[in-house]
């Protein structure tokens, strides 16, 4: 473990993204695995590996897992019937992503050798699903070649390669087998995450997001050391669909910041001082009351996502939201206050069932001397699939829907899709 400290601080003092993320993952000793390898949350090594490997390839192993966690692999590992194929399909993208960063820090001839190349070009031009797809549709074709007796030479292969550090690698092979020394990390703890309910998983992906985007922001004032391929892979997983600014257009406050002698007040002009105005000010979402759907219809994925546009709209007003937020599926649950990205990601998802938007503005009345708002200004982000109440009936200010389909448009309030 002394050895494997000293490692995880050379990374941290060399890689400031896999290293704030570093400090926030737990390691532990598993020697029924065969090397380094990870069940979403942690990293697990084998003693006797660790003391006999290279120091090259327990740095490139240890980055290796921790892409796998920031980017769900894990998690998203649930979505495919082919697991085999989908984390072959991970292990080509992350080990081109960690030879991006790997070979800046230690050198092109760094002793490390996996496979990273597609048809001889780097892996971590896709996603993951991408690659998956790739292979699949790779598989299909050969299957039909094969069925039609088509000589192989007219068969489609997709060739995966890499014979180390920045090396276009040994394209003579048309399949996607490991060679004896090629390094790869062990994903029998992958299985472990179908233990985990809906709600542990969905916080779980909640809390990563937050932390991957915390490390991209620290890395990138350390001399840009995010590997430019990660950004857009990140974007394309975790994109902000929403415009918060103007979406908020109607739940807004204007806050004066700041005060200035240019110009001068104006209503002062007559007397003898020059006194200062208050020019400056800015836009602060107060007093919103958030929900997230958390019932049986919404998948793990979207409730993530729900929450992702929430810490998007938090950046997007430079952290001037605050307001509360809950979770409801029939009833709703555990509706707290939060004034910042922390306190909001403390608040945990619990739910499961059936749909009640009723309940929602029920629970508001009902608990309304709890609040301190002059308006009940509601944003409920759902995929709408549930009886709606009558408007009448409603005592609130300003209702906004984020709905995560266009099958759904409630009769009243504002929709935004996402």
């Amino acid at each position: 473990m002394d050895r494997l400290n000293s490692i995880k601080l050379i990374l941290i003092i060399e890689q400031p993204f896999f290293g704030y993320l570093l400090m926030h993952i737990p390691f532990k000793k598993d020697d029924s695995i065969e090397n380094i390898g990870t069940d979403g949350e942690k990293i697990f090594y084998n003693d006797s590996y660790v003391s006999n490997a290279s120091d090259y390839e327990i740095k490139f192993l240890i980055m290796h897992q921790v892409l796998h966690i920031v980017l769900f692999h894990v998690l998203r590992n649930l979505q495919y019937d082919d697991e085999n194929t989908f984390h072959e399909a991970c292990d080509l993208v992350v080990n081109s992503l960690v030879l991006e960063s790997f070979k800046k820090s230690f050198g092109e001839n760094a002793d490390i050798n996996v496979k990273h190349h597609i048809n001889g070009r780097e892996a971590r031009e896709w996603t993951a699903d991408q690659v998956y797809n790739m292979i699949k549709i790779d598989s299909s074709a050969n299957d039909v070649n094969n069925n039609d007796n088509h000589n192989d030479e007219y068969a489609t292969h997709l060739l995966f390669d890499g014979d180390g550090l920045g090396n276009n690698g040994n394209k003579s092979g048309g399949n996607s087998s490991q060679s004896s020394n090629d390094v790869k990390d062990d994903h029998s703890l992958w299985k472990n995450i179908k233990n985990k309910s809906k709600f542990e998983l969905s916080k779980m992906a909640s809390e990563w997001a937050s932390k991957l985007n915390d490390a991209i922001d620290l890395a990138s004032k350390k001399n840009g050391t995010v590997p430019g391929n990660l950004k857009r892979i990140i974007k394309y997983l975790d994109t902000e669909k929403i415009d918060w600014k103007s979406a908020l257009r109607n739940f807004v406050e204007t806050e004066v910041t700041d005060y200035s002698f240019n110009p001068p007040d104006k209503r002062y002009s007559s007397s003898d001082y020059l006194l200062p105005d208050f020019n400056d000010t800015e836009e602060k979402a107060t007093g919103i009351f958030f929900f997230i759907d958390v019932s049986g219809s919404m998948s793990d994925e979207q409730v993530a996502e729900c929450k992702a546009e929430l810490r998007s709209c938090i950046k997007q007003y430079n952290g001037k939201v605050e307001g509360y937020l809950g979770y409801f599926d029939y009833e709703v649950s555990n509706l707290k206050s939060f004034d910042d990205e922390e306190s909001m990601n403390e608040i945990e998802s619990l739910g499961g069932g059936g749909t009640s938007f009723v309940n929602i503005f029920k629970y508001l009345d009902e608990h309304d001397d709890e609040y301190e708002v002059e308006k009940k200004k509601v944003i409920i982000m759902t995929d709408g699939f549930a009886p709606f109440p009558e408007e009448e009936s409603l005592n609130v200010d300003e209702v906004l829907w984020i709905i995560n389909n266009d099958e759904v448009t409630p009769p009243f309030g504002e929709v935004i899709r996402i």
